[in-house]
């Protein structure tokens, strides 16, 4: 189900996209023809605008993608008679899990990466399953991205981060990566 959902909505963001994008070109075009027509010059137009809208376009849809899936694994793990698999190993206590894993949200971007990979497999009881990967964040030793998993595949960005210590166990090895920043 969330599945179809996921792909009917990116296929739908990239053919809203494709026109807008192709009617801004077709703009661009209608403007320097008008100049070398009318003037008899070719002037080099700024595009900076057409690329904020498209930028702009792009980002709210692809919040609004997120915003749906968390909310879609939210209401998800919040039924009944679910079982979490971790590494294809069974958790015997899921409601720890679910209470962390509903403290997801959206956070800023703060000039880290994901590391490591956590395979995390959630079925309720009527076969219905979500499968998400969780990364360690390279520098807060708390954070945890976690993204959606389809067929084998990460698909767009993160859903959401969480901030807890249940997953630490399962990074054992975390070192946080410091970059350099030259001023």
């Amino acid at each position: 189900m969330i599945e179809k959902f996921f792909i009917i909505f990116i296929s739908l963001q990239y053919i809203i996209m494709l026109p807008i994008f192709i009617f801004l070109i077709l703009i661009l075009i209608f403007k320097v023809m008008k100049n070398i027509f009318f003037n008899n010059e070719v002037v080099i137009i700024n595009i900076i605008p057409l690329k904020l809208l498209l930028f702009s376009i792009f980002s709210i849809s692809k919040y609004y993608i997120t915003i749906e899936m968390k909310n879609y694994i939210i209401e998800f793990i919040s039924k009944k008679n679910i079982s979490i698999y971790i590494n294809d190993n069974e958790l015997n206590n899921t409601v720890v899990m679910i209470d962390e894993l509903k403290k997801m949200k959206y956070m800023l971007n703060h000039k880290t990466s994901p590391i490591g990979r956590l395979d995390m497999k959630i079925i309720s009881i009527d076969n219905e399953e979500i499968n998400l990967v969780i990364k360690h964040d390279s520098f807060i030793k708390n954070e945890y991205w976690i993204f959606y998993n389809y067929n084998n595949s990460l698909i767009g960005t993160e859903i959401a981060r969480v901030r807890t210590d249940i997953f630490d166990s399962y990074f054992p090895d975390f070192v946080p990566q410091l970059f350099i920043v030259s001023i």
